[in-house]
């Protein structure tokens, strides 16, 4: 089943300890848009994504070099959000919206 699940959109930030250190967020987007952005010292890595979800597998690609990736995901009772790839785990809290 191909949809994307309401309550990921939004911007997600890293938690401290994530098995590679890095300080990221994610936003998804209405439509199928993810913006990963890798936060570096003096500049970020921004990925331009595209996704879906396919029951808890979260199912991403990236235009300019196609390649479907697949993680799975969960969304617990609290409000994280925990992706699961491999034998890596990585774990985000969504941030607040902004109102314009």
């Amino acid at each position: 089943m191909r949809r994307n699940d309401e309550r990921l959109l939004g911007k997600w930030a890293s938690e401290p300890g994530n098995q590679r250190g890095e300080d990221t967020t994610l936003e998804f987007k209405v439509g199928g848009q993810l913006d990963y952005t890798v936060h570096g010292t003096d500049t970020d890595q921004i990925m331009l994504l595209t996704y879906h979800v396919e029951d808890n597998v979260l199912v991403t690609d990236q235009p300019l070099h196609p390649r479907e990736e697949r993680t799975k995901f969960v969304l617990t009772d609290d409000g994280e959000l925990i992706l699961l790839y491999d034998d890596q785990r990585w774990s985000y809290r969504k941030l607040p919206s902004r109102c314009p």
